[in-house]
């Protein structure tokens, strides 16, 4: 890439587990900001094909996680099994977050998520499509700003 007089896209990448190394063609999942409206969140596995190596970039954002357990629960029940690289971790979901000292409608927020969560990953167990899995629950709507305000 330096005769290219290319950057490296992958500073700081490293392994979850340690001396793990990985050598193929990746698939990238591109993310980007959405803004208020639901966006397609994790759905990318469906397109990907058969034993993907898949390299998420997050456009260098660090304050939202990628990859949780629902790509998890997914990629265990599609045996999907590749060591996972990051530049970091983080506990902050980048979905639908609210400010602090709305508790009861931040509580309320997330028992809705969880609830979809969990119906969600039930069809996953059943290996069902992460898109049309995300759709049999309204799993965006908890997250949608339209939703959360009404």
């Amino acid at each position: 890439m330096d005769r290219l007089g290319l950057a490296s896209p992958c500073q700081g990448l490293l392994p979850v587990a340690p001396n793990t190394r990985l050598a193929r063609f990746a698939s990238t999942a591109r993310y980007r900001p959405c803004g208020p409206s639901a966006g397609n969140v994790g759905d990318f596995p469906d397109e990907m094909g058969l034993d993907p190596v898949v390299v998420i970039d997050n456009g260098a954002r660090l304050a939202g996680t990628v990859w949780g357990d629902i790509l998890t629960v997914f990629a265990q029940r599609h045996e999907l099994r590749h060591p996972i690289f990051t530049r970091g971790r983080s506990m902050i979901t980048g979905k639908g977050r609210a400010p602090l000292g709305r508790t009861s409608k931040i509580l309320l927020l997330a028992s809705g998520i969880d609830a979809a969560e969990r119906r969600l990953l039930a069809l996953v167990e059943q290996r069902m499509g992460l898109r049309q899995a995300r759709g049999a629950v309204n799993y965006h709507a908890p997250q949608n700003r339209s939703e959360r305000n009404a």
